[in-house]
């Protein structure tokens, strides 16, 4: 019998868990092949990229070179960027060019969303891939020396303000690691007359923090912000950057060193043969995670629309690492010919860090803030890390965080 070909796009959650799954199924069995394409040749942990911008994970640490996770003979991995895919000759065109296939995963994830601002890419940082993560920490330390070295107040003051634009998880976790590196590291390397100068805030275009989050967790949020030295703007909708000046609507301008974005995502795109009518973007779904109008094409994760209640799944990796067993044992019902199974997405509670000793979570009934909730929420992310290796890794690097400074070298 021919060999079937399942082809996975992309190595985020969604991809590489998908991936896992499908191997211990079909492990040793000869009737198919598995085939892994992504642009980068290792899997990242993006939940703990603020950590390496902030100098408290190394970077290597939340990285997993995807041939190591191949593991045996009927695996095949190509580091390539995906153009398109033909499904009328069941090809994915990529820069190294077509590869078959007779199922289909797409799992392509997201990228910054810009909002249809193009010069916002130009003029802020992101925080989307491991070399976001270099720039920011980059930024952090290029603009203290400088300031250090100026003997323009006005130039110190712009130098010494970091604004993050984005309430949300990230903008929220990013900017209280930030007043912890700062306040908490640098403090003990530059002059206190420099630290105290340093401005930090926090824009979110709506009334909330946290949005999709409990009250709870939004309060609490806000009350670590403040104790952070975090000066917290809501309803300050940002129409352009330019220049390191943040225009806002109705609002002065603010002039800043270090802009990061982090007000949102977009599915990435992928052009396909057929017209697929996208939802906000994303690929529709059904319930068993078949691309509409295509039995031998699936979509999980952050480039897929998910409904559920009348309401898309968020793009979270907490959902797209769930997702991925619903649908590799689709496949491998389709394969060997069961019926498929649909899913429903069950949360597992939510949980936010804000900085050393800090954060807040909701799990079933509990409300949980504080150095425990820190614990908790680090306890859960390095038991989703792909190794033993990874997260004994991680583990050291939060050890030897609790007893030393963190680190400032900048990254090259």
């Amino acid at each position: 019998m021919k060999k079937k070909r399942i082809v996975i796009l992309g190595a985020g959650f969604g991809g590489i868990y998908t991936f896992k799954y499908l191997h211990k199924k079909f492990h040793n069995d000869s009737r198919v092949e598995l085939v892994l394409i992504n642009r980068e040749n290792y899997f990242l942990f993006t939940p703990l990229l603020h950590e390496v911008a902030t100098g408290s994970v190394s970077p290597e640490h939340i990285i997993h070179p995807i041939r190591v996770s191949l593991g045996c003979c009927l695996s095949e991995f190509h580091e390539a960027n995906i153009l398109s895919v033909k499904t009328k000759t069941k090809t994915v065109n990529t820069s190294v060019g077509d590869i078959a296939y007779d199922y289909l995963v797409v799992a392509l994830g997201a990228k910054t969303n810009y909002f249809g601002m193009p010069e916002l890419k130009e003029n802020t940082l992101a925080l989307k891939t491991l070399e976001d993560a270099f720039s920011i920490k980059n930024q952090i330390i290029e603009t203290l020396e400088k300031a250090n070295q100026s003997d323009d107040k006005l130039e110190r003051e712009k130098l010494l303000r970091y604004v993050v634009i984005g309430g949300g998880p990230a903008g929220v976790e990013l900017a209280t690691e930030i007043s912890d590196f700062i306040y908490g590291t640098f403090r003990h390397y530059f002059s206190k007359s420099l630290i105290d100068q340093v401005d930090i805030q926090l824009l979110q275009a709506i009334d909330v923090i946290l949005p999709g989050f409990s009250p709870f967790i939004q309060n609490e949020a806000e009350k670590v912000l403040k104790k952070e030295k975090v000066a917290l703007k809501k309803n300050c909708m940002v129409s352009s950057v330019q220049g390191g000046v943040i225009e806002i609507k109705e609002a002065d301008p603010i002039e800043a060193g270090t802009v990061i974005w982090t007000a949102g995502v977009a599915a990435n795109t992928l052009p396909f043969d057929i017209d697929i009518e996208l939802s906000k973007g994303r690929i529709p779904v059904e319930n068993d995670f078949q691309v509409k109008g295509l039995e031998d094409v699936f979509a999980l994760g952050d480039i897929a629309d998910f409904q559920q209640d009348g309401a898309s799944l968020p793009p979270l990796a907490q959902v797209a690492v769930v997702q991925a067993k619903t649908l590799a044992y689709n496949i491998s019902a389709q394969i060997e010919g069961k019926p498929k199974k649909g899913f429903h997405f069950q949360s597992k509670g939510s949980l936010v860090s804000l900085g050393k000793f800090r954060a807040a979570g909701v799990i079933g009934p509990l409300k949980l803030r504080g150095p425990l909730m820190w614990w908790l929420w680090r306890t859960v992310y390095v038991t989703k890390l792909l190794t033993w290796k990874q997260r004994f890794r991680v583990v050291l690097d939060w050890t030897i965080g609790l007893f030393t400074r963190r680190d400032i070298s900048k990254f090259q």
